[in-house]
């Protein structure tokens, strides 16, 4: 089910399932909010979405939180997410009446060179 500010299987936001999903996966970034900067966490805006790729929603108007999800289906424009309305469930980001209405970017990880 969604938990706002959850991470546990009891109750997961959104930015937590994406953190627990990339983690399980390998990729090692610092847990980021849906208000933070992704950019220094390691993800760079992309015009072409594959799958894994996040999509991100900024809040709307006089709201504290927008909305992040995994990218499963670019051409079918799906993606996972934990949804105060579904918990953690597949949800269309083009035909949904909620989310197909909202403004939303794509972004990937690109794992952080190593500097010396």
């Amino acid at each position: 089910p969604y938990g706002w500010g959850g991470s546990t299987e009891e109750g997961i936001d959104c930015s937590n399932l994406v953190h627990r999903a990339y983690q399980g996966a390998g990729f090692d970034y610092g847990y980021t909010m849906t208000t933070s900067d992704w950019e220094k966490a390691g993800f760079k805006e992309t015009a072409d979405p594959k799958p894994g790729d996040l999509i991100l929603w900024a809040p709307l108007p006089g709201k504290a939180n927008g909305h992040v999800g995994i990218v499963l289906d670019a051409e079918g424009k799906t993606f996972i997410g934990a949804q105060k309305s579904t918990g953690v469930a597949e949800e269309s980001y083009n035909q949904n009446k909620y989310w197909g209405k909202r403004p939303y970017i794509f972004l990937r990880y690109e794992k952080p060179s190593v500097t010396q």
